[in-house]
């Protein structure tokens, strides 16, 4: 299985888990839609939900950085807002080199928060778009 964006759910599990030192029940991994990039909801064996983001190989470290500190500070004034989580090493966002897709593309988890994602909602039209920038 494979999400939208080209990026298995197989080798998703394998990043959280190597690179977050996460344990991931890895049957019920799965993609989740995304207009942009590869998203992959992953649960822990302690049933703790979260989502990889894959960003699009054209988006920039800066965008992602700023959405990070976003939420980051959305937390803080009492928001329910994701929560970046970072890797074993303290890095809430890195390049992750794919051999087969042929691309480096921003990695980073997130808390998982139920809801309804984008990229199901529609239409999809520029108008909404600018009005989320």
């Amino acid at each position: 299985m494979a999400t939208q964006q080209g990026f298995p759910v197989e080798e998703a599990c394998l990043v959280v888990e190597l690179r977050y030192g996460l344990r991931i029940d890895k049957a019920t991994a799965k993609s989740l839609p995304s207009y942009e990039d590869a998203n992959v909801l992953v649960k822990t064996l302690d049933n703790q939900e979260f989502v990889l983001k894959i960003a699009n190989p054209d988006e920039l470290e800066e965008s992602l950085r700023f959405q990070n500190a976003a939420m980051e500070w959305l937390s803080v004034q009492g928001c329910r807002s994701p929560k970046v989580i970072k890797t074993i090493d303290g890095e809430g966002l890195f390049r992750l080199e794919e051999g087969r897709v042929g691309a480096r593309r921003l990695v980073r988890l997130l808390e998982y928060l139920p809801g309804v994602p984008y990229a199901t909602v529609a239409p999809h039209n520029e108008v909404k778009k600018r009005n989320l920038d």
